[in-house]
C-alpha cells in the first residue's frame, strides 16, 4: 500500500509538472506533430498522453477506482514539450493531485506505434522521473 501511495504521489506530481519534449514529424507541413493517445503502465497506474490539438495536451493517470485527469496546454520547441497544467479533475481519491500552473518539460520521440519519454524535467522531477520515463505504445482504437 505505502509503495502504491508513493507511485500514486509520484505521479501525481510529474502530472503537475507534464512538460514533454517531442521529436518534430518528419512531413514539415504538419502543424500538429503530435498526435494520439499514448499509454503506459507504471507499477499498476495506467498512464496516458493524449495529443488532443496542436497545443492541448490531456494528461492521466489511474490506479483502481483512483485517478485524475490534467488539462494542459503545450508547446514544441526543438525537440522539446512544455506544458502547462490548466485544469485537474480528481476521481476517486487521488492524493497529491498537481495544481493549476503545474509546468513540466520533457522529450517525446515518437517512431511508429511506440515513443520513449525522456529527459523529464520539472519542480518534483525526482519523483516523478521513474514513473513518466520509458516507453509508450499508441492506443489503438476500441
Amino acid at each position: 500500500m505505502t509503495r502504491l501511495l508513493t507511485t500514486l504521489l509520484a505521479l501525481s506530481a510529474l502530472m503537475t509538472s507534464l512538460a514533454l519534449t517531442a521529436a518534430p514529424a518528419d512531413d514539415k507541413k504538419d502543424d500538429h506533430p503530435l498526435k494520439g493517445v499514448w499509454v503506459k503502465d507504471a507499477d499498476g497506474i495506467e498512464l496516458s498522453f493524449n495529443f488532443k490539438t496542436k497545443d492541448e495536451l490531456i494528461l492521466k493517470a489511474k490506479a483502481g477506482d483512483n485517478g485524475m485527469t490534467a488539462t494542459c496546454k503545450y508547446t514544441v520547441e526543438k525537440g522539446v514539450v512544455s506544458a502547462e497544467i490548466t485544469d485537474v479533475k480528481e476521481e476517486g481519491e487521488f492524493p497529491a493531485k498537481p495544481p493549476k500552473g503545474y509546468k513540466m518539460k520533457f522529450a517525446f520521440k515518437v517512431e511508429k506505434d511506440a515513443a520513449k519519454l525522456s529527459d523529464y524535467d520539472a519542480e518534483n522531477k525526482d519523483e516523478v522521473k521513474a514513473i513518466v520515463e520509458g516507453d509508450y505504445k499508441i492506443k489503438k482504437a476500441d
